[in-house]
């Protein structure tokens, strides 16, 4: 089996990949020369394999979810991370950033859609019709 997830995003000639070793790698489109790697294995203590990635429109945050639950942020421009947390109890299955309002967006296992707006500290949770008060995961 290929070291490498199916999960992918090209963008600014950068190859955007996620990796069974915990990892998120960028890659040159031409060259393929390895150009950073963010790592989630420090911020989700327990075994974990990262599934889907998705990177905001205008380039400057990476989100990465995971089989076990986990959504971890990351600036693009200061390799900083920027938020984590478990959102869901299974396996996250979708990743999506909203293309006009900073959202992001995922879907489960669980059976449960979750929106959230990225803050520099937190994950803060958007309320649906059944939230009825904005839940925030703290790091």
């Amino acid at each position: 089996m290929s070291p490498y997830s199916i999960q992918y995003v090209i963008l600014y000639l950068i190859v955007y990949v996620t990796e069974h070793d915990r990892t998120v790698r960028m890659y040159n489109a031409h060259t393929f020369e390895l150009l950073h790697v963010l790592s989630t294995g420090v911020h989700i203590p327990e075994w974990h394999t990262c599934t889907y990635l998705a990177l905001e429109p205008n380039g400057s945050l990476v989100a990465c979810a995971t089989q076990n639950g986990f959504v971890c942020v990351w600036s693009l421009l200061t390799w900083e991370r920027v938020a984590v947390g478990r959102l869901h109890a299974g396996s996250v299955e979708g990743l999506r950033w909203s293309s006009t309002s900073g959202l992001l967006a995922t879907c489960s296992a669980d059976c449960m859609v979750t929106v959230l707006r990225v803050n520099r500290s937190c994950l803060q949770m958007i309320p649906t019709r059944e939230q009825h008060c904005i839940q925030e995961l703290k790091l």
